[in-house]
């Protein structure tokens, strides 16, 4: 995995979408129903930390149309459960 690519070799489908969620922006979860181990490569265009947000770095398509025309897999928003940890107090602990 690097700027703008993502290759694995013998990847479970559950696996790369986990690795998908960072560049998502968000969970994703496998919906695909395919079952076995996959050879995926994936160029995707990277965006630059320009002022401008839709700077790219180079001609590659972006993430999202990257998946769908290079792995015909497509990205579905859901609204779903999420588990949450929350503090909601803290304290130092005392001396012994």
């Amino acid at each position: 995995m690097g700027p703008g690519m993502i290759e694995r070799n013998g990847v479970l489908l559950d696996q790369f979408a986990g690795t998908l969620s960072g560049l998502a922006g968000g969970v994703v979860n496998n919906r695909t129903g395919l079952d076995g181990r996959y050879d995926l490569t994936l160029h995707f265009a990277v965006s630059t930390l320009s002022a401008d947000p839709t700077a790219l770095v180079d001609d590659a398509p972006q993430f999202v149309t990257a998946l769908q025309e290079q792995l015909g897999l497509k990205l579905v928003p859901e609204k779903t459960k999420v588990k949450i940890f929350v503090v909601d107090h803290i304290e130092r602990p005392t001396p012994n």
